[in-house]
């Protein structure tokens, strides 16, 4: 028997929520993210990458950033300053696939988006073989991850 899905308003507020314990795995863990500092930046250069690749990236509640490109829609989840431990990814990783479980339209493409290298190198390896999820990063010079050219549309 299929899951029920959570609507995309739902979800929304469990996002929104801050005054929930702070668990891994929660929603806080979200909302905290998404009032660091360097999780804004990390976002912002993300889409401009994307609109310097011909994009149009939007802000996309549930999630990050949308964005539709040849390889059809990706969704990106930005984790906040200091979550690069394995067990960030994965709590990144499952936030991202429950958001788009509970969007009307399902990505062909899901990236977690990192402000620094994965804390343990193995662990992106890990991400998109368990998740399907593919994991990028802010480097001094740029950009990095497996599929990173992909992902900023570049490939």
């Amino acid at each position: 028997m299929p899951a029920p899905s959570v609507p995309a308003a739902d979800l929304l507020q469990r996002l929104e929520r801050q005054n929930a314990p702070k668990e891994p795995g929660t929603m806080a863990e979200a909302a905290a993210d998404r009032t660091c500092k360097t999780h804004d930046a990390v976002r912002f250069e993300l889409m401009a990458a994307l609109f310097r690749a011909d994009r149009c990236p939007e802000n996309s509640p549930p999630v990050d950033v949308s964005c539709d490109s040849d390889t059809g829609l990706a969704r990106y989840e930005v984790l906040g300053a200091g979550r690069t431990s394995h067990a960030d990814l994965r709590t990144g990783a499952a936030r991202l696939l429950e958001a788009d479980h509970a969007l009307p339209s399902k990505a062909d493409r899901l990236y977690l988006v990192l402000p620094e290298p994965p804390a343990e190198s193995w662990s992106a390896d890990s991400l998109r073989d368990v998740f399907t999820v593919e994991v990028i990063w802010r480097t001094p010079e740029g950009w990095a991850g497996r599929e990173v050219g992909t992902a900023l549309g570049v490939d």
